[in-house]
């Protein structure tokens, strides 16, 4: 849901703005929601994919170092699949 907010300085400026926005706020809120969507849907999804990269990363660090193959080949350890 969005709002719109109005100052107006005195009361035949806010009849004017009445008149106005009765005419104009269908149109403004079509915009709106045309414009929010995407934008909720795509940070909505990203906030997904962040999770799931926290949750990945803190997998992956938990879990034990793994040593690549220059550091078995230092260690004398063979390097092929068992």
């Amino acid at each position: 849901m969005t709002s719109t907010r109005v100052a107006t300085t005195d009361l035949e400026t806010r009849k004017r703005f009445l008149d106005y926005w009765a005419f104009a706020a269908p149109g403004v809120e079509l915009i709106r929601l045309a414009m929010l969507r995407p934008l909720t849907k795509a940070s909505e999804k990203g906030a997904r994919l962040r999770r799931v990269a926290d949750y990945s990363s803190l997998v992956t660090s938990t879990a034990m170092p793994r040593c690549s193959s220059r550091t078995r080949r230092a260690a004398g350890q063979s390097t092929s699949p068992s």
